[in-house]
């Protein structure tokens, strides 16, 4: 399937997905590890280090474990006007004795050098009305409330004897401050990982594992006695997500990439059939729908996943006996990718969705005239979304397919070399689609 194919399932969307989600947790800005790259080599503190400059950009991050992977989150604000600017609190949280978040803000710092400096950047506010900057700080919560928070300062008052600054700072939700900004969530090794990221709760995986053993059909039809078992069904794997948002003067642009990860869906089925079926029976049925944990940051974005499962099974006119087992593996190659742009699908990547199928073992007794058909299609639809931007992406994984023709035919030799048994001819087929 090419790649211009996909588009037709890609839909914007609005909300946030309501399922339980991996709470990614701050990084600390003062403590960049090797994941953090990026933030240490941008860092725009000053020479002496007290961090108080206002800046025209700044970079957060948020984290949590993911098995052998840690899961972050990227949030990059910019502004570009001369009268915006932004600061983080985390990188002069040291320098602060006391911060009381009410209004007015006040904050106050442990020495005469930190505050004289502080007072001498920060009251370029007090300049023109139309000066405004950003700070951010997770001073503001207590308990699980604790998170980042941004306030908008539009004025700063200052007593010198106590070292107190006394802000007009508003807060507002991350929507309101974020004109221009990059958001990524991604994966990258645990080994570089934080170690300031405590673990909180299980490690995250977008698992995809799922068991649906059970009686699919068992009832009368038209004269034909039928049972159908899944005794061997299920799916195994996870997905690796990486999801990009770039706001700037020149428009938006959107993106999420998808990985699978030892993803494998199986179908072994166990069936019974005795009577006359005087005319063709199609049934299908949805086995499994079920929500996957998503990866969430507290108002800023979300990802979540949800995963449904459909088996179908069709005979034709049918006449006899049959006790038979059968079914299908597929498995996805860990190099499948596909990377949806939306505003530049040309530049999009769709590879290594064909899967290797591997026939699961077949036993039958047999004698009838007839034949069976069964296929089994797990969907996967992927949800992203971040300050009122966001897309989902839907994969339809047909499993193989499985057709058998049966055939009772007396053999002269007989089947394993004994006169009295009943030859079955096995015809086998197999096809996949994979929609986006």
């Amino acid at each position: 399937m090419s790649y211009s194919q996909c588009k037709s399932l890609l839909v914007f969307f609005y909300y946030v997905w309501n399922t339980a989600a991996l709470d990614l947790v701050p990084i600390p800005a003062q403590h960049p590890s090797l994941l953090l790259k990026r933030q240490a080599d941008n860092t725009q503190e000053s020479d002496d280090g007290l961090g108080v400059e206002l800046v025209d950009f700044e970079s957060f991050y948020w984290g949590g474990h993911g098995g052998d992977n840690l899961i972050y989150a990227n949030l990059t604000l910019l502004y570009k006007d001369e009268f915006e600017s932004i600061i983080n609190m985390e990188r002069f949280d040291g320098l602060l004795q006391a911060v009381a978040c009410e209004q007015p803000m006040t904050l106050e710092f442990r020495d005469e050098p930190s505050f004289t400096q502080a007072s001498t950047i920060w009251n370029w506010v007090n300049d023109d009305v139309n000066n405004t900057f950003v700070m951010v700080t997770e001073r503001c919560g207590t308990g699980a409330d604790v998170d980042r928070q941004p306030f908008l300062v539009r004025k700063i008052k200052f007593d010198v004897p106590s070292f107190k600054v006394f802000l007009d700072a508003e807060p507002k939700d991350w929507i309101d401050v974020a004109k221009n900004y990059t958001f990524h969530i991604g994966y990258a090794p645990a080994v570089n990982a934080t170690p300031t990221l405590d673990r909180r709760g299980p490690d995250f995986t977008l698992s995809l594992a799922s068991s649906f053993n059970r009686n699919l059909f068992h009832q009368k039809v038209s004269g034909l006695d039928l049972s159908v078992d899944c005794s061997h069904c299920g799916t195994t794997g996870r997905l690796l997500v990486d999801f990009d948002l770039d706001v700037g003067w020149k428009g938006p642009k959107l993106s999420m990439k998808v990985n699978p990860q030892d993803v494998a869906a199986f179908v072994q089925l166990t069936m019974s059939a005795e009577g006359t079926l005087s005319k063709a029976l199609r049934w299908e049925k949805t086995l499994v729908s079920i929500s996957i944990e998503g990866i969430k940051i507290n108002k800023i974005g979300k990802i979540g996943a949800f995963l449904d499962i459909e088996v179908g099974l069709s005979l034709d006119e049918w006449t006899g006996e049959v006790e038979t087992s059968f079914g299908a593996q597929m498995a996805l190659s860990n190099a499948a990718v596909i990377d949806v742009k939306v505003f530049d699908f040309a530049h999009g990547r769709f590879s290594g969705w064909d899967p290797a199928l591997t026939a699961l073992p077949f036993t039958l007794g047999a004698k009838v005239a007839g034949s069976v058909q069964l296929y089994a299609q797990p969907s996967i639809s992927l949800s992203a979304e971040a300050l009122n931007h966001g897309l989902e992406l839907s994969l339809d994984l047909r499993m193989p397919y499985v057709e058998i023709d049966f055939a009772a035919v007396a053999s002269s030799s007989g089947v394993c070399r004994t006169q009295k048994s009943a030859g079955v001819n096995l015809d086998a087929s197999a096809g996949v689609d994979l929609s986006v």
